[in-house]
């Protein structure tokens, strides 16, 4: 069995490709797969679809948080390189699990700097990484490449 955990907020152009193409490529390897998806907050049609999904997908569970807490990462992959310690979230070391235990419970414990980084990453996702400025700054690399 494979356990995937998919982190969301408003993610609405995307979510259900994202949860079709698990679901397809644990059908492909023949291997049972339940999905979890944390939203944090979304309000952008989000909910809904996730609301359809689980109706079609036995294996997909959702936990609605209702608002963004705040975002806690392993440094590995492009998290460390994206997610800026202690003001979009915290970082902790790869199985670290004191570690990721006192960041949860810090952002828990503390409402202003759990609104803080909630205010910080929300801004991330939709300035610094919207598909927008995601879009334009390819088209620029490609210039730039091409002279």
């Amino acid at each position: 069995m494979i356990s995937a955990v998919v982190l969301t907020w408003n993610s609405a152009q995307y979510i259900e490709k994202c949860l079709r193409s698990l679901v397809a490529d644990a059908c492909e390897v023949r291997t049972e797969m339940e999905i979890f998806v944390v939203d944090g907050g979304s309000t952008d049609g989000t909910l809904g679809i996730l609301s359809q999904l689980v109706t079609e997908i036995s294996s997909l569970h959702t936990i609605q948080l209702g608002k963004n807490l705040g975002t806690t990462a392993s440094r590995v992959g492009g998290f460390a390189e994206i997610i800026e310690d202690e003001r979009h979230g915290f970082l902790v070391e790869p199985g670290d699990a004191k570690s990721l235990a006192q960041a949860l419970m810090r952002i828990l414990a503390d409402d202003e700097l759990r609104v803080r980084m909630a205010g910080a990453v929300q801004r991330l996702a939709n300035e610094e990484l919207s598909w927008d400025t995601i879009a334009k700054q390819t088209i620029r690399l490609y210039k730039m490449i091409l002279g």
